[in-house]
């Protein structure tokens, strides 16, 4: 039951003053959007651009649909700073199956990292800020009241370094 002129409160109570009727409670409308509240979310144009039609990825469409997939993303990158209140649980663990260049097992591990091909090394930091940023595209906590959304909110992030920087040029190897 619907009305133009009374609130629901108010129809309720009407309702329920009513000798024929045994029982009653609202019946809500409710739609599913997925926007985060992330405060650095409404900078982020390339998810939800609203001067440009077509110009975003229809993030919040998407996230609708499902924001839950907890895929593994390799990033080929500077690095990631997996310390970051925005990624630091959303690091891949791959401490059970670590291993070296010569597929010998790491003895510290690379727990919630990857690896550093640069330095040849498990501690994939990012000494640059770019692989950071990447991740943080990709994988950051959506919906956490901190920072940006990432496009997948619980995506695990796992960190291959392979740069070099050389008189100013990012170099692949």
């Amino acid at each position: 039951m619907e009305s133009q002129n009374e609130s629901t409160d108010e129809l309720m109570q009407k309702l329920e003053n009513d000798p024929r009727v045994e029982y009653i409670e609202p019946n809500y409308r409710r739609s599913i959007e997925a926007i985060p509240d992330d405060p650095l979310f409404s900078r982020q144009w390339g998810l939800k651009n609203i001067t440009q039609e077509g110009a975003d990825i229809h993030a919040l469409d998407a996230w609708d649909t499902a924001h839950d997939s907890s895929a593994i993303v390799a990033v080929l990158d500077t690095g990631v700073n997996y310390q970051h209140p925005d990624l630091a649980a959303n690091m891949w663990d791959g401490s059970v199956i670590c291993k070296n260049n010569d597929d010998g097992e790491i003895t510290d591990g690379c727990p919630n990292h990857g690896w550093d091909f640069a330095n040849n090394d498990s501690d994939p930091q990012d000494d640059h800020g770019h692989g950071t940023h990447v991740a943080g595209i990709i994988g950051a906590q959506g919906n956490n009241e901190r920072g940006i959304a990432g496009v997948n909110w619980n995506a695990k992030i796992r960190q291959k370094v392979v740069r070099k920087i050389w008189r100013h040029r990012l170099l692949l190897f």
